[in-house]
């Protein structure tokens, strides 16, 4: 990979790395939203019918909201059932004559709510945790020789912690003055000189 800057060409070598550290808080951290999910899932089906849970718009809204408060949109779908009931009463309030009032039909509407939890795609997920990227300028070192050189500097998480990810900048040793140049990454990689 090659990065262009002032009419010079810097190239860049990407690592994929795995760390057991962060895939074990990330599985935790994503089992632990499954669970709240279907936790608030089941109050929220409690509630359904209640004063502010009488439409379809309302339920669904209320479904949306709560997956995306736990993060869950991408692991769960919802079906929302109405089954509507409908029951007779007079025309009139009052007691009823003795010839018979008019009835008006009232619908009320019962609805249930399903949660559709899909696996493939959480396992997906979790397959694809604890992996991050390490780029560094130096092509000619070796793959334990980078992790160790990565490892050894202190500063990479505290930088990596204060960064802003949508304006990085990418250290580059050059002719053994070091350089700026702005980068255009789409994730936070890990970043460091050699």
């Amino acid at each position: 990979m090659t990065i262009a800057h002032n009419d010079k060409e810097y190239p860049f070598r990407m690592i994929i790395l795995f760390d057991h550290g962060p895939c074990f808080r990330t599985m935790q951290t994503l089992n632990r939203h499954v669970e709240k999910t279907r936790k608030q899932f089941d109050d929220l089906v409690s509630k359904l019918g209640a004063y502010h849970l009488k439409t379809h718009e309302a339920t669904e809204k209320a479904c949306q909201g709560l997956l995306r408060k736990n993060k869950s949109q991408n692991f769960f779908d919802f079906e929302i059932h109405n089954e509507p009931v409908i029951t007779f009463k007079n025309k009139r309030r009052g007691r009823a004559s003795k010839n018979g009032d008019e009835k008006v039909a009232v619908t009320t509407n019962l609805f249930s709510a399903k949660l559709i939890f899909h696996q493939e795609h959480f396992d997906k997920t979790l397959g694809r945790c604890g992996y991050y990227p390490l780029i560094t300028n130096k092509n000619d070192i070796s793959l334990e020789e980078a992790m160790q050189s990565h490892k050894d500097q202190y500063k990479n998480e505290y930088t990596n912690r204060r960064a802003n990810w949508r304006n990085i900048r990418v250290r580059i040793q050059t002719d053994g003055c070091p350089k700026r140049h702005p980068g255009g990454f789409g994730y936070p990689p890990e970043l460091f000189r050699l």
